[in-house]
């Protein structure tokens, strides 16, 4: 089994709040994945999340990570463009059926990783105040670090 690291950014843009206890408030984020490596470096603009695919993977295998772009809020404002990396496959079908669970915007989300295993996430998206902007497919090759 091999541990992936899905390498992004994840940028403020924009944010305005309010001096009052409960007044308004806007925040707008800007995101970016820009590859799978086995080793990650640590750099000041770069964010990692570390998946156990399950299965095992080599630098130059092909990869595809799903990933969802959400706003979220309450009653007094929101904020547009969290990302959040959901899972990285060896296997595009299974990619894209993990993406239709997501879809769906349930509290819980299971789907099939490459190994024949259930995994169960529970999903960001789900609550009154969130939206899903986008849930992507990116295909990268794997590199050995970045």
């Amino acid at each position: 089994m091999t541990m992936v690291n899905v390498a992004y950014t994840n940028t403020v843009e924009h944010s305005e709040y309010s001096e009052e206890e409960y007044g308004p408030w806007y925040s707008c984020m800007s995101s970016d994945v820009y590859g799978v490596c086995l080793e990650r470096l640590d750099t000041s603009y770069s964010v990692y999340d570390k998946i156990d695919m399950g299965v095992d993977v080599a630098v130059g295998d092909t990869v595809y990570v799903v990933s969802m772009i959400y706003s979220s809020g309450d009653s007094f404002g929101h904020s547009e463009g969290h990302l959040e990396i959901i899972w990285c496959f060896k296997d595009v079908e299974l990619a894209e059926a993990c993406r239709v669970e997501y879809e769906k915007k349930t509290y819980s989300v299971e789907f099939m990783a490459d190994n024949g295993n259930m995994v169960k996430n529970s999903n960001p998206a789900s609550g009154y105040f969130e939206h899903i902007s986008s849930i992507d497919i990116d295909k990268f090759t794997i590199a050995s670090y970045m």
